[in-house]
């Protein structure tokens, strides 16, 4: 009974087993790919939105710049600083809401821009000479002591280096925040998928394992047992269809052969009676005595054969009568 009933719930755990290994394989794997490409996807996303927001700065400086131009101003001091203020308060106030922080210096180092900052007082920034002679690009650089990353624009006619840079330490935070979050998304889906394995593994499992049960119960007689077919058309379902259809034969099949053995005790209980009637009627006193088995005369046979046996090795046989080595006395002795 125990080894009965351990088989079936050892294949469902071995199946849920199967299946959480399976489950946590490959999302080990694709979290392991996912974490890389994400890391270099959230690197390179950084970098376009620093590269996007110092684009849209260009676009205001060189608009400017243009209108200055056609204007026939661009060499008039009055107008070309009265447009680089009205650019500093657009910048001002569109600064909270960029990603990267926005400063502006001149080619000698003078703070332009954040406006806090006072004139003339020198930003400590040590890639300075770099960005004036490669003019733009974007490079990791000391900004006041701090490790920055800067993408950065030289506009000559204006005298103004624009850098639009954040921090390393904040660029990596995000870059953390946001393998956080599809680290719980995986998470989450992992969870769901080995649920889901689990769910269409019962599918399978717990049909086999009803007709385990089943057919343990009917091997010890329990033809009650047999299970309602599964409606479903694949082959899982054909199985438990063909398991009660044999069942249902077996049924029927054991319930004739027990039929015809009740018939085959009748017919030899009249036959015994219609023996014993005609002896009897030749000999009222007859006592009758009848064996039809061959076996009566193969274990007469053994007995005699050991009986024999003992009486030439000088062993006792003073127990046994050997005219009547079939007596049920006889059973339990070691002959």
């Amino acid at each position: 009974m125990g080894s009965e009933a351990g088989v079936p719930m050892g294949l469902k755990f071995r199946v849920n087993l199967t299946g959480f290994f399976l489950v946590a394989f490959i999302t080990l794997t694709i979290s392991g790919l996912a974490a890389w490409t994400i890391d270099n996807l959230a690197l390179s996303l950084n970098h376009r939105l620093l590269t996007k927001e110092l684009d849209e700065y260009r676009v205001k400086i060189t608009d400017a710049a243009d209108v200055l131009e056609e204007n026939g101003l661009a060499g008039v001091g009055e107008y070309v600083q009265r447009a680089k203020a009205d650019l500093l308060e657009t910048f001002a106030a569109r600064a909270e809401g960029m990603f990267g922080s926005l400063a502006i210096v001149t080619t000698r180092g003078e703070v332009v821009y954040p406006r806090g900052t006072q004139s003339g007082r020198g930003l400590k920034l040590s890639c300075l000479p770099e960005m004036l002679a490669g003019g733009e690009g974007e490079m990791d650089c000391s900004m006041n002591g701090e490790r920055q990353y800067c993408r950065y624009a030289l506009f000559p006619e204006w005298d103004w280096l624009v850098l639009v840079s954040v921090g390393a330490d904040r660029m990596q935070q995000t870059r953390n925040q946001f393998l956080w979050r599809v680290g719980i998304v995986f998470t989450l889906a992992s969870a769901l998928g080995w649920w889901l394995f689990v769910r269409m593994a019962q599918g399978v499992v717990d049909p086999v394992l009803e007709l385990s049960r089943a057919a343990a119960d009917i091997s010890r007689g329990n033809w009650d047992a047999l299970p309602e077919p599964v409606s479903r058309g694949d082959e899982i379902g054909e199985l438990s269809r063909n398991f009660v259809r044999m069942g249902q034969r077996l049924r029927g099949a054991q319930a004739d052969l027990t039929s015809q053995a009740d018939s085959l005790r009748s017919a030899n209980a009249r036959l015994e009676a219609e023996v014993v009637d005609r002896i009897r009627a030749v000999v009222p006193d007859a006592k009758l005595v009848y064996n039809n088995s061959p076996s009566f005369n193969w274990t007469l046979n053994f007995r005699q054969q050991v009986f024999d046996a003992w009486a030439a090795e000088g062993k006792d046989i003073s127990a046994y009568d050997r005219a009547n080595l079939m007596s049920a006395s006889y059973d339990d002795t070691d002959l």
